[in-house]
């Protein structure tokens, strides 16, 4: 058993989500899990649990195969957020934590492949930057920083986010339903985008990059919108 009770789950998860029959041996799990949580010891360890994967798990109608893909997505987060240093437990329940992840081979090779990756974008020396390109023009760059970057005079086109190695993180088009406020609001008085200040307008359109990393979101305004990225924690 690991020796940090609040991640008490983790290995009766792994065991099961790793034999031949898992939505059987969950079921089992869950019993167990349940049974240690009534426990005083085990009490924050299974507030810990419900959180990780966003259910209840008391719940009678929780349909087997939907336990096996959440609890799939949630120890893949938990192997990203290790793999990048965005892991928010302490130093005790990481090294906990990453010697469960290296008992088991999938597991282990997938942290391994994402720090590899981690370690490419982002060499000892050389500091990355974020680009905006309208078409093939570069209308912004930037350090990645969790200070908020933001570049106005955005209108209708095709946009690429990437990184200042040439690694594409986000293409598409922004129309003028995202950027325009007229097309944006069509039930909302021109005057009101005029009497609102720029930083409490809501985004018209808000996009993930990286697994949640860095946030793409954009706004409306009366004649040209702009774009506003945010890196969690400056990568």
């Amino acid at each position: 058993m690991i020796a940090d009770r609040k991640l008490f789950f983790i290995p009766i998860i792994a065991r099961a989500l790793q034999s031949d029959d898992p939505r059987q041996s969950l079921e089992e799990a869950f019993e167990e899990i349940r049974e240690l949580g009534k426990e005083d010891e085990y009490q924050e360890g299974y507030e810990q649990f419900r959180e990780f994967i966003k259910t209840d798990m008391t719940s009678s109608a929780e349909d087997s195969e939907l336990r096996v893909r959440l609890l799939k997505e949630a120890i893949h987060r938990l192997v990203h957020d290790l793999a990048t240093d965005t892991f928010e437990g302490d130093e005790e329940q990481k090294e906990a934590l990453l010697g469960i992840l290296r008992s088991y081979p999938d597991w282990n090779a997938e942290y391994v492949r994402i720090v590899e990756e981690v370690r490419v974008l982002f060499p000892p020396g050389i500091e990355l930057k974020l680009e905006v390109l309208k078409g093939n023009r570069r209308i912004g760059s930037f350090p990645i920083s969790p200070a908020p970057a933001t570049i106005g005079a955005i209108t209708p086109g095709n946009y690429t986010v990437r990184f200042s190695n040439g690694r594409i993180l986000w293409e598409g088009e922004l129309a003028k339903e995202d950027l325009i406020w007229a097309y944006a609001f069509p039930g909302k008085d021109l005057a009101m985008a005029a009497e609102t200040e720029a930083s409490k307008r809501e985004p018209t359109k808000k996009i993930s990059l990286l697994n949640g990393e860095i946030t793409l979101s954009v706004f409306a305004g009366l004649e040209a919108g702009r774009i506003r990225i945010e890196s969690a924690k400056g990568l």
